[in-house]
């Protein structure tokens, strides 16, 4: 661990627009962050802050910022300070100050974390109450995704149990640094820009088309007999674009549980395919028939883990991906995740790390796509702890870039989906009419899938084309 020496170095290609974005609005808004939180009783301080040195010197991310030098923003590892990555303590009398003292130090972090030239971007905080203790890690969002969360936890956990044991930690070198990925990055695009830019101008030809608002309005409208209209006409790009900039989100959940889940994966098992590829099957059906689109435009995110030396990193190793298929009536469910397995294969092996490096429109395709997706794997059941995470009961959730984002949990015994929607776009009733004819089509999944989509538009009824 080299914690010591200042190194600067280039930041990644796919880190450039999302940071000339930050540098710009420094000190303007809040910044998004990450967290790691938990409870705890007996513990021992003097150990925790053992723990953050090691982690510390052990992750060059925790000690980077990213300073403009010479008219370029440059990446830059600091040393090692020990007063700069310090326990912050505090301690509260009652119950009731929990909750405002947490808030007012998540926010007074996110604020410190708009200066990307400044360090540190982590903050690590300790709130006593009586024999009981709160624990957070707060991230910056630019160098932490939802997989270096788990590496956090983790790695804090064996660190920790180490120290308390009187013995040091065991954890296996890190086999490269988060500049040592933005390297290899750099020179991954150089090489195969031409490439790149060549494949995704062929795959999303035609597929601009900007989202048709009053399509899903129809639909609601002829399935429910009552007329129902968004909060203002939206037709064109820019209408569309100046209302999801307003970024006014509402979410709500559906879970597919026991033994509808185990049918999807025996589905997946005799298809030879993957449980998402019949999510993602599932969602060109549900745009086609309720929007009657038939080129279908789906984005998703991919993280980089596929390298085991990615997977021991803290960092936001993101990418996007787009997953365009044009889609008809005649086609059956069966047929649908036959193309669909493929399609996503495709698209996550042509990462796009920076559209503007590719020559591809952003903003066009932010309002040409009909939904956005993250599918997240997790370990273990979703058991009653963990499906408190899921109501479905609508409640305010943060800003999104697309009309919709669905973040799709994958348990050992469940799917659990986060159905995330702009309200300026879409209104509560249309939404929750859309989740339930996506509960009929993957219902329709499960029982029968050489049902053609035709059928199924039948049963939803739902109008023809």
């Amino acid at each position: 661990m080299n914690e010591h020496a200042e190194i600067i170095t280039e930041p990644s290609i796919g880190q450039l627009d999302h940071l000339k974005y930050l540098t710009e609005s420094a000190g303007k808004q809040n910044v998004p962050y990450m967290v790691f939180e938990t409870f705890l009783s007996k513990i021992n301080v003097e150990m925790i802050e053992k723990t953050l040195s090691f982690m510390v010197k052990r992750h060059e991310s925790l000690r980077t910022i990213f300073p403009v030098i010479d008219g370029e923003i440059k990446q830059v590892i600091l040393p090692y300070e020990e007063e700069t990555y310090k326990l912050e303590q505090f301690e509260i009398q009652s119950e009731k100050d929990f909750l405002p003292t947490r808030t007012m130090l998540y926010q007074n972090a996110s604020q410190s974390f708009s200066n990307l030239d400044q360090g540190p971007h982590v903050k690590f905080i300790l709130i006593k109450n009586a024999d009981n203790y709160f624990f957070s890690f707060l991230i910056n969002h630019i160098f932490c995704d939802a997989w270096s969360l788990r590496v956090i936890e983790q790695e804090l956990f064996a660190i920790y149990t180490s120290y308390v044991k009187g013995e040091e930690p065991k954890l296996p070198p890190l086999k490269l640094q988060l500049k040592d990925y933005c390297f290899r990055q750099n020179a991954y695009l150089h090489q195969h820009k031409d490439q790149l830019s060549e494949f995704w101008a062929n795959k999303l030809k035609g597929f601009n088309q900007t989202l048709r608002i009053e399509d899903f309005y129809r639909s609601y409208s002829k399935r429910n007999q009552k007329a129902l209209q968004p909060e203002k006409k939206i037709e064109t790009e820019q209408e569309l674009t100046a209302v999801l900039n307003q970024e006014k989100t509402m979410v709500f959940s559906s879970t597919f549980v026991q033994q509808n889940y185990l049918k999807i994966k025996t589905l997946a098992q005799r298809k030879h395919c993957t449980v998402s590829a019949i999510v993602y099957a599932s969602f060109y059906a549900l745009i086609f028939l309720y929007s009657k689109k038939s080129r279908v435009l789906l984005a998703a995110l991919v993280a980089d883990r596929g390298k085991l030396e990615n997977r021991q990193l803290i960092g936001c190793l993101l990418g996007g991906t787009y997953l365009p298929m044009n889609v008809t009536e005649e086609i059956s469910l069966d047929e649908l995740i036959d193309q669909a397995f493929p399609n996503l294969l495709e698209g996550i092996q042509q990462v796009i790390y920076c559209h503007s490096f590719l020559g591809i429109t952003g903003s066009v395709l932010r309002t040409s796509s009909d939904m956005y997706t993250n599918y997240i794997p997790v370990d273990g059941p979703l058991n009653p702890q963990e499906s408190q995470k899921f109501s479905k009961e609508h409640r305010v959730d943060e800003g999104i870039y697309y009309a919709i984002n669905c973040m799709v949990y994958e348990y050992s015994n469940g799917l659990a989906v986060n159905w995330r929607y702009n309200t300026g776009v879409f209104a509560k009733e249309l939404m929750e009419d859309l989740v339930k004819c996506h509960e009929t089509i993957m219902d329709s999944i499960i029982k029968n899938d050489k049902l053609t989509l035709k059928e199924i538009r039948a049963h939803l009824q739902l109008e023809e084309l």
